[in-house]
């Protein structure tokens, strides 16, 4: 059986993310055990640096299980705007792990709503955000010989073919149900392939729609 802890912030813990993740694997008849720490608007420095809240509890989880993987996701920002301020603690907390044997995985998110409010006061275009993003991970995991999970991507991919599925809540950054759902599939097609069956899905879902966003996964994975 597989432990894993998520450690991010809102895009980890809006909608219980890894809930549902857990659901669909045991839907598929796996055992999995998962774990969340994750506050509003954290950065992974605030994790590494003891003696607050968000590094109490990490550290608090951390000690409390003998986890397998470990799941790093960054502010929904700060990789796109100041990459060595995201790519600094995570590499710390990438030697920090696997010092204990502990794989990390990082979760790469994605751009602010295309035209919104939230994606101008980056100084970004949609793209440009997108791209940023997606470098800066795939950077960060390449230093620490770590594992990506691409989200980003296919949230990026949905937004120029299956513009019909809306991934995101009004607030033009959060993920909504769909968006969620997404994430916790591409977690589990990660860890137990992507001809693992799906199972599950929320109720606010249809069927069509599931598929549109399981097929826009296995595009782009």
């Amino acid at each position: 059986m597989k432990k894993i802890l998520f450690l991010g912030n809102s895009y980890t813990f809006v909608n219980d993310m890894p809930a549902i993740f857990e659901k669909l694997v045991k839907a598929a008849d796996i055992e999995v055990k998962t774990e969340m720490v994750a506050k509003s608007s954290a950065m992974l420095i605030g994790y590494l640096e003891k003696g607050n809240e968000h590094s109490d509890c990490f550290y608090s989880a951390l000690e409390g299980e003998n986890w397998d993987h470990i799941v790093l996701q960054g502010h929904s920002r700060l990789p796109a705007m100041d990459e060595n301020g995201f790519a600094s603690p995570a590499h710390e907390l990438c030697k920090l792990v696997k010092e204990r044997g502990i794989e990390p995985v990082f979760y790469q998110t994605w751009p602010y709503r295309d035209g919104s409010g939230k994606l101008s006061i980056t100084n970004c275009s949609y793209v440009e955000m997108y791209q940023k993003l997606r470098d800066a991970y795939r950077r960060a995991a390449a230093r620490d010989h770590a594992d990506l999970v691409p989200a980003g991507d296919v949230f990026y991919r949905i937004s120029l073919h299956y513009p019909e599925i809306n991934l995101l809540l009004p607030d033009d950054n959060h993920p909504n149900i769909y968006g969620s759902y997404l994430v916790a599939i591409m977690f589990m097609f990660y860890f137990y392939g992507a001809d693992t069956p799906v199972n599950y899905r929320p109720d606010e879902i249809t069927e069509e729609e599931a598929e549109i966003i399981i097929k826009a996964i296995k595009e782009t994975i």
